[in-house]
């Protein structure tokens, strides 16, 4: 399923259609909570409970017991969309129908023709109800963007702290480059070996005779450390010195011919190398614990009251 439709965490998940009889006990009208005077009922707890089964594990039933913990997970992340949907709107930011079509045109590029609606017809949402939520998404990231964003800071120092205190982080095992040519018959090897001795371009012969997937790129397996490739790989590239052909390898793939292009000893990459990954790694963290801080704020603030008779009794879904 691409995420991209659902780029906003659980706390924003989407919400479908009600499936048939919305409970037992509950009307679709019954209210749940109040948020700053505003109305949570149980048809859209329903539609949020269905939302649940379809993203998270299809094979719950549709009608069903379900536990007073699930009940106060998915209530309290209705609070929390509509305490940030209320925050929003307090300071000004919306989303233009222009951010909204630039954002549905994109995702909508993403898929192979037709596959969008099918997808969302397996996520049992419309499309209306679809762009409805998109629209409550972006506005969320946008007041995230502007209220948590702007606060956060990481210096080079921090960077260099942690890069100093995870050395073991950034150890990196021996490397190799390799080629290779995969062909059906050893006969067929030995002769393509036989023209790669005689001077023929590797990466030529590669692109007209290999039948793997990496035949386009002249048959570049990239930089691999030991155990990542089929043991026949390891042992002929990493015996293999720069600039060095194999003899013909059988494998359970066919029969292969590996080039060596370069090494990499064992070691450790240089805090230059991994500044950047770093920063955003501590931006990311610092980022999620300003969020927290200030929901827990934003919540202290709001007049919240919740339906402890719906969270007690028990009904069937």
């Amino acid at each position: 399923m691409r995420r991209d439709l659902f780029f906003i965490p659980l706390i924003l998940a989407l919400i479908t259609g009600c499936q048939g009889d919305c409970g037992e006990s509950s009307t679709k009208g019954e209210i749940l909570a109040t948020v700053n005077g505003q109305k949570i009922v149980f048809g859209e707890f329903k539609k949020e409970l269905t939302a649940f089964q379809s993203q998270y594990d299809r094979s719950f039933p549709t009608a069903r017991k379900i536990s007073q913990s699930l009940k106060v997970t998915l209530l309290n992340q209705m609070i929390e969309r509509k305490l940030l949907s209320q925050e929003a709107q307090r300071l000004g930011i919306e989303v233009s129908e222009e951010e909204l079509r630039s954002n549905i045109d994109r995702i909508r590029g993403d898929y192979p023709e037709n596959r969008f609606e099918r997808t969302l017809e397996i996520e049992y949402i419309n499309l209306e109800d679809w762009e409805t939520r998109l629209r409550e998404n972006l506005l969320v990231k946008k007041l995230i963007d502007q209220v948590i964003l702007t606060r956060i800071t990481i210096s080079g120092e921090e960077a260099q702290r942690y890069y100093q205190d995870h050395l073991s982080e950034y150890e990196v095992p021996e490397q190799v480059h390799a080629r290779q040519i995969v062909v059906e018959t050893e006969r067929e090897a030995r002769d393509i070996l036989q023209r790669l001795k005689e001077g023929e371009d590797f990466i030529e012969v590669a692109r007209e005779s290999s039948l793997s997937p990496d035949s386009e790129k002249g048959g570049d397996l990239g930089f691999f450390p030991r155990g990542k490739m089929p043991p026949e790989f390891d042992q002929v590239a990493f015996s293999l010195r720069p600039g060095k052909l194999s003899n013909v390898v059988k494998s359970p793939y066919g029969y292969h011919i590996f080039k060596v292009e370069d090494k990499k000893k064992a070691g450790r990459r240089e805090f230059s190398e991994v500044k950047e990954e770093i920063l955003a790694k501590l931006k990311q963290e610092k980022q999620e614990e300003e969020y927290l801080s200030w929901l827990t704020e934003l919540k202290s603030r709001a007049k919240i009251k919740i339906n402890q008779s719906f969270l007690a009794r028990e009904e069937s879904y």
